[in-house]
């Protein structure tokens, strides 16, 4: 796919997601992202996604590892990210 799918959401009981190394991916990061609930690893490194980390990436409590390096994003890190208390390695 070239974009991330707003259907993500539904994936409530993702552990791991490994979008990195994919230059082909665009398109921005969907709000539903913060709805996989036991995600722990997201990597978003090396691609083309373009806008501003939601806020709702503030939902994601069991995360450990954010790698969203050498890409397209623009804009700051939203607040909610303090919300990650299990977070361990932002890159």
């Amino acid at each position: 796919f070239e974009t991330i799918p707003t259907e993500i959401g539904l994936l409530m009981n993702l552990k791991f997601l490994f979008l990195d190394a994919n230059p082909t991916l665009k398109g921005t990061m969907p709000s539903e992202l913060g709805q996989i609930q036991f995600l722990q690893k997201f990597w978003l490194s090396a691609t083309n996604v373009t806008g501003s980390i939601p806020s709702e990436i503030g939902n994601l409590v069991a995360l450990k590892k954010l790698k969203l390096s050498y890409n397209e994003l623009n804009g700051s890190i939203p607040s909610e990210i303090g919300n990650i208390t299990s977070l361990k390695e932002l890159e």
